[in-house]
């Protein structure tokens, strides 16, 4: 079980990074009730131009969806739509939702307090 919480901006509760295996993530409890995790989910053949311009436009170093440190804000990913024409699938997950992470799959997560069960 994982207590996911705002980031100190707080933008996200997950920052952006990816999984080595397939993943499912099931919304177990929400606060406050009818509270979503919106998710932004990036194509796997994103992945290489996306850590690019997050070093190029955010100042990131090496691989910055290993190193797992940022959170991209709608500005953000309005600017690498602009900029790329990457953008990315959006997920609003409820109460007893489950969702599907496929490997190599960059992805973050915006929610308020919540608690959900990931496993691999």
């Amino acid at each position: 079980m994982y207590n996911a919480l705002r980031d100190k901006g707080g933008h996200g509760s997950t920052k952006l990074h990816g999984d080595v295996a397939d993943a499912w993530n099931l919304l177990l409890h929400a606060n406050p009730v009818g509270g979503t995790a919106d998710w932004h989910m990036f194509a796997p053949e994103d992945a290489d131009a996306l850590a690019e311009y997050m070093r190029r436009k955010l100042g990131c170093k090496g691989n910055p969806i290993h190193h797992q440190q940022t959170y991209l804000t709608a500005s953000d990913l309005a600017d690498l739509r602009e900029a790329t024409g990457i953008r990315p699938f959006v997920i609003s997950q409820k109460e007893g939702d489950m969702v599907f992470i496929p490997v190599g799959c960059p992805h973050q997560v915006r929610t308020s307090l919540f608690y959900f069960s990931n496993c691999y």
